[in-house]
């Protein structure tokens, strides 16, 4: 996830994760239009994630998720960032 662009950070604990989503990671302007496009870009593959502020995703799993559909969801993320890179 690291070689996407718009992610400033990713932090969690347990079964939560957040993605700091910016524009630059030197000047870090939050990416909030980027931040609802990959929301909705993942929604468009059946991954349903939320944000929290306007820069933040945040992807809380189920207390039993296989890692099979942990490895598909963070696929789904993955290609909804390229898509809203331009890759």
């Amino acid at each position: 996830m690291s070689e996407h662009n718009l992610i400033e950070d990713i932090r969690g604990k347990g079964l939560i994760m957040r993605i700091g989503l910016v524009k630059d990671r030197i000047i870090k302007e939050k990416a909030n239009d980027e931040t609802k496009k990959v929301l909705a870009e993942a929604l468009k593959r059946n991954l349903h994630i939320i944000s929290v502020g306007d820069n933040i995703i945040e992807i809380a799993t189920p207390l039993i998720i296989s890692s099979r559909n942990e490895e598909k969801g963070l696929d789904i993320l993955d290609e909804a960032l390229s898509v809203i890179e331009g890759r």
